[in-house]
């Protein structure tokens, strides 16, 4: 079955069978698309679903289109949405470590921190040192 068909199945038709099938076929393109921006698997994962979830939401709205196209621009938006809050939040880090920095002379505190998890960890480390 072809894009366009399967996209006319999906909003006209068996739209959970049109989806799986959608889901099936893109779903590791767009986790190799996001991955290639964001050098994370979690976040890549999160992008990549991102595209669907924008699918399922806007069913209503969609006129035909390429499909691939579309899941892939969503895709693609959606992972420079995630750099835009990592590079958010390590400036935030960076601003809350040289605080900590000014006002303490307790070993410094790593800003090297490549997932979320761990940027969180170096969030609340800082935070204990900040306490009286």
């Amino acid at each position: 079955m072809s894009d366009e068909e399967l996209f006319r199945q999906f909003l006209t038709g068996d739209s959970a069978a049109a989806f799986r099938e959608i889901h099936n076929r893109y779903a590791e393109q767009l986790e190799r698309l996001c991955f290639l921006r964001l050098h994370n698997a979690e976040d890549a994962k999160d992008a990549a679903q991102e595209a669907f979830l924008v699918l399922l939401r806007r069913k209503e709205q969609l006129q035909p289109i390429d499909l691939g196209h579309f899941l892939r621009r969503v895709a693609r938006f959606s992972a420079q949405e995630i750099l835009r809050k990592r590079r958010a939040e390590d400036r935030f880090l960076r601003h809350l470590v040289a605080r900590v920095r000014e006002t303490d002379s307790r070993p410094q505190i790593q800003l090297e921190v490549n997932n979320a998890q761990e940027r969180s960890q170096a969030v609340l480390q800082a935070l204990e040192t900040m306490r009286p």
